[in-house]
C-alpha cells in the first residue's frame, strides 16, 4: 500500500468519525428536546401557560406519530445501521463509558 493510499484510508475513517460523533451529538439534543419537553408540559399547565403547554403537546403527538408510522420503531435506527454491523438491541445507542 502506498503513502496516498494510507493517506485516502486515513481521512475516509476521519470522516466517518465525525459524522457519527456529529449525529451523536444531534441525537443528544433532540432526546434533551424531547424529554424536557415531556417533563415541562405539566409544569406549564401547572403554571396556566397554555400556548408553550400546547406546542410542546403538538412536538411530543407528531414524535409518537412519526413513531407509529414507523412500526414504533425511530427512523434513526436506519441510519445508525450503516455505521456497524452489531445488531444487539441497544447497538444504536450511544453510551459513553
Amino acid at each position: 500500500m502506498n503513502l496516498h493510499a494510507i493517506r485516502n484510508r486515513k481521512n475516509e475513517q476521519d470522516d466517518t468519525t465525525n459524522q457519527t460523533s456529529n449525529n451523536q451529538t444531534h441525537a443528544h439534543h433532540y432526546w434533551a428536546l424531547f424529554a424536557g419537553s415531556i417533563v415541562a408540559i405539566p409544569i406549564l399547565a401547572w403554571l396556566e401557560m397554555w400556548t408553550i403547554a400546547g406546542i410542546l403537546i403538538l412536538i411530543v403527538l407528531l414524535e409518537c406519530l412519526v413513531l407509529l408510522f414507523n412500526g414504533m420503531r425511530c427512523p434513526l435506527t436506519d441510519i445508525a445501521a450503516r455505521y456497524t454491523d452489531d445488531r444487539a438491541d441497544n447497538f444504536d445507542i450511544f453510551l459513553p463509558l
